[in-house]
């Protein structure tokens, strides 16, 4: 039995299953996410190694040589490249196509692990990264205020961001160009040499000092209760009388002794300005899978809730919106969208005239939604998203369909 006679025996069932299709297809168009560029993960990974204080030179030699040696035997390795700046080493590990990433991520995990122990013990744990280019900001927004530096990016960090954190597959906010406030304290170099105490151990002394430390456990009849001391210092007084040493045997020495605590602020390393103003960048990230545009629409409706809010609360600031990049991708979706409508009709019109029949061209001409709709029903289940890529080959497939119905 073949298709066209169970067809003409059974046009009702066929038409209910083309009915299906329809709608099927309707529904995984409106929940298919939109973006750009289909989701490809590139074969590429990516080493950073801290070494605060380090110089490039100490950091080839101990920190990206015997990674280089130890990494350099991997299966399907096509490059590997290293740069050494003054503080961080960083690995790139370029792989060839085809290769499992995750597996290779893995590998790389578990020989720097091998190699740990002949590392230097002051580098931060090594972080290890895929490159892809799904990682990057959607959106960015602009708080510009007449607020102190400090007081700008706790602004930012603790009342703007949390605004924008909470929103549905938001991934993360970064922020760009403000000052954190720091404590710094100031030591007289001539002090220091009068006590022969070393700058290292005021550092370790007040690290140690700042730390909670369990001290025993109360038990009961009832229940069990843990006791610490506290040691993290809620005033500038309290960080000014640390000891730091002994001099001679009962006299301490204290850290006003030898220098000064004050509220300061972190060095600047990066500047944000918006039409000539200060202001702090907010960088926000999706979530991987997650629809770009759904996101942007949602940040960007959440941007007006947040100067309200702020303006509720009598705080001096403004959220702007600096950079959308889910505006290029509607415009070249509802491009190519417009060209696919075009070609329909197109191919409808070029079939008229070369068939001389309005019945037969009706005919040929409903194969066409029918086919893209129950095309996007296996394109959901697979996972795919409308992009460029996608929406250029359905309308590529549109003068197929026009043959292929003319021939049946």
């Amino acid at each position: 039995m073949n298709l066209p006679s169970l067809s003409i025996r059974r046009p009702i069932t066929i038409l209910c299953v083309v009915l299906l299709m329809l709608i099927l297809g309707a529904f995984s168009l409106v929940k298919m996410p939109v973006d750009l560029f289909p989701d490809v993960t590139f074969p590429i990974l990516a080493i950073q190694v801290v070494y605060p204080g380090a110089s490039p030179l100490d950091l080839e030699k101990q920190v990206s040589k015997p990674i280089e040696d130890e990494l350099g035997s991997l299966s399907g390795l096509k490059t590997l490249t290293s740069s050494n700046l003054d503080g961080v080493a960083q690995i790139v590990l370029e792989f060839n196509l085809g290769t499992d990433i995750k597996e290779m991520e893995q590998e790389t995990r578990n020989r720097i692990g091998n190699i740990r122990r002949d590392l230097p013990s002051d580098i931060d744990e090594p972080i290890i990264r895929r490159f892809d280019p799904a990682d990057q900001p959607i959106v960015t927004l602009a708080l510009t205020t007449s607020l102190p530096d400090g007081q700008a990016y706790d602004l930012a960090h603790e009342v703007v961001k949390p605004l924008f954190d909470r929103l549905k597959d938001v991934g993360q906010v970064e922020i760009y160009g403000g000052r954190k406030q720091e404590i710094h304290v100031v030591i007289d170099k001539d002090k220091l040499q009068d006590r022969k105490i070393s700058m290292l151990q005021v550092s370790r002394r007040i690290m140690d000092t700042s730390k909670d430390i369990p001290i025993g456990k109360v038990w009961n009849s009832r229940d069990e209760t843990s006791l610490r001391t506290r040691g993290e210092f809620e005033s500038l007084k309290q960080l000014s009388e640390v000891n730091v040493n002994f001099l001679g045997s009962d006299r301490p020495v204290l850290v006003k002794d030898i220098g000064t605590v004050v509220r300061s602020l972190e060095d600047e390393q990066t500047i944000g300005r918006i039409g000539g103003q200060k202001a702090l960048l907010l960088q926000v990230y999706k979530q991987r899978g997650s629809n770009t545009v759904e996101v942007a629409e949602a940040i960007k409706k959440n941007i007006k809730k947040a100067n309200e809010y702020l303006k509720g609360k009598n705080i001096q600031g403004e959220v702007k919106l600096v950079r959308d990049t889910s505006r290029p991708i509607k415009l070249n979706v509802e491009d190519v969208n417009e060209s696919i409508i075009i070609g329909v009709l197109l191919c409808v019109i070029v079939v008229f005239f070369f068939l001389g029949s309005a019945r037969s061209t009706l005919i040929t001409g409903m194969a066409l939604p029918n086919s893209l709709l129950g095309g996007f029903v296996i394109m959901y289940a697979m996972g795919f998203t409308i992009n460029l890529m996608t929406l250029l080959a359905l309308s590529l497939a549109v003068g197929l369909l026009i043959d292929d119905a003319i021939v049946v």
